[in-house]
C-alpha cells in the first residue's frame, strides 16, 4: 500500500471513492475535488494498492472545531476505505498522514464528525483515539 497527496491526476480515483462516501451528493462532488486541489489549507490523501486507489483522508484547517480548545484546527472533512481492504489498517494509515499534515500546519488537536446513525464510523473514530465531545441537532428554514 502507497499513501500520497492527491493531484489532477487521480481526480478519476478519488472521485469514485468520493461516491462511495456521499452517494446523495453526487451532483457536487466532481467540483468538491477542484475546491480541494486550489486551496493551500486542504489537502487530500489517497490509498493505492498498485494503481488502484482503495482509500482516502480529507484534510482542511478550521479556526473553530467542537469540542476542541486551540485554534486553527486540523479536521478531517471525509474519510473512507473501501469495504473491501476495511480492518486491515488502511483507516489508521490515511489517518496517521492526516495527523501529521496538521502537525506541520501546527495544529495540536484534530477534530472529525460524522452523522450519529453511522455507528461504525463512530467506532472507527473512537478505536483510533478520538473521543466523543459533542452530539448536535441541525436545523434548517427556507427563507
Amino acid at each position: 500500500m502507497t499513501i500520497r497527496e492527491a493531484t489532477t491526476s487521480d481526480r478519476d480515483e478519488w472521485l469514485k471513492l468520493r461516491l462511495a462516501l456521499w452517494p446523495e451528493e453526487a451532483d457536487s462532488l466532481d467540483g468538491g475535488i477542484d475546491v480541494f486541489l486550489a486551496d493551500p489549507e486542504q489537502i487530500c490523501f489517497l490509498a493505492f494498492d498498485d494503481e488502484k486507489a482503495i482509500g482516502f483522508i480529507e484534510m482542511s484547517l478550521r479556526k473553530y472545531a467542537e469540542g476542541c480548545d486551540s485554534s486553527p484546527v486540523a479536521f478531517v472533512e471525509g474519510w473512507y476505505v473501501s469495504e473491501e481492504r476495511r480492518e486491515q489498517g488502511v483507516g489508521a494509515a490515511l489517518l496517521a498522514r492526516g495527523e501529521a499534515w496538521g502537525r506541520a500546519k501546527g495544529c495540536t488537536e484534530l477534530g472529525s464528525d460524522t452523522e450519529s446513525w453511522r455507528t461504525m464510523s463512530r467506532e472507527v473514530h473512537k478505536k483510533l483515539g478520538f473521543e466523543e465531545v459533542e452530539e448536535i441537532v441541525a436545523f434548517r428554514k427556507s427563507l
